[in-house]
C-alpha cells in the first residue's frame, strides 16, 4: 500500500496553445519545477531532464492543497 502520490511534470514548447504536449513538442531541459504550500513555501524542487521531464515520486500533500509550478530555466539554448 501506498500512502504517496506521484506527481509527474512536462515542461514542453506549446506550439499549437492548446495546453497538450502532442507529437514533435520538444520537451524543455533544465527547468527548475517546484511544488509550493498554500502559503508560497516550497515543498520540493527538481529541475527537468533533456526531454522536459521531472517525477516527483513520493508527494504526500498532508491534507492540503499543493501547487505545481515551472520556475525561470536555468541555462539553456532553446530557440521560439
Amino acid at each position: 500500500f501506498n500512502w504517496f502520490a506521484a506527481l509527474h511534470n512536462f515542461v514542453f514548447l506549446d506550439h499549437n496553445e492548446n495546453g497538450i504536449r502532442d507529437a514533435g513538442e520538444e520537451g524543455i531541459p533544465n527547468t527548475p519545477v517546484n511544488i509550493r504550500w498554500r502559503d508560497g513555501t516550497i515543498y520540493q524542487a527538481a529541475p527537468t531532464d533533456g526531454e522536459g521531464f521531472v517525477p516527483f515520486d513520493e508527494v504526500f500533500p498532508f491534507f492540503s492543497w499543493l501547487v505545481a509550478e515551472i520556475d525561470f530555466p536555468l541555462a539553456q539554448s532553446v530557440s521560439y
